[in-house]
């Protein structure tokens, strides 16, 4: 039997910038296609915690793997952050027939575990230079 609710995840955080426009889009889905479902995937220190319930969104949280910039010890630890994200990214994408990726940290996980499932994805660039 196949589902007949589609849900899209949107990917981003950290900034308004990388919130807001996924809120909208989700805004426009919810009025033009009320048969499909808008979940949210961010980490639990961004502003999405706040904009994205607020828009009364579900939000999944986790953990943000931000790739080194440079060699430190800290840097180590960054292929256990990254892994530890694509699980916890597993679990909040499990029903996802779509992803839309907003950009920020968050992102990378989830474009990552799209692929590896063959989810479709979009990635909305918003700077003029990506």
């Amino acid at each position: 039997m196949a589902k007949s609710l589609k849900v899209i995840t949107f990917a981003g955080g950290g900034t308004a910038g990388h919130v807001e426009p996924a809120i909208a889009v989700a805004k426009w889905l919810n009025i033009h296609a009320p048969e499909i479902l808008c979940e949210f995937v961010g980490s639990k220190t961004g502003i999405e915690n706040k904009l994205v319930t607020s828009a009364g969104y579900t939000l999944h949280n986790i953990t943000k793997a931000p790739f080194p910039r440079s060699a430190s010890a800290t840097s180590i630890l960054w292929p256990f952050r990254f892994t530890r994200s694509i699980l916890q990214t597993r679990n909040a994408m499990n029903e996802s027939d779509l992803l839309i990726g907003f950009g920020g940290y968050i992102s990378a996980s989830c474009y990552f575990l799209a692929q590896l499932k063959r989810i479709p994805y979009i990635v909305h660039e918003a700077n003029a230079r990506p």
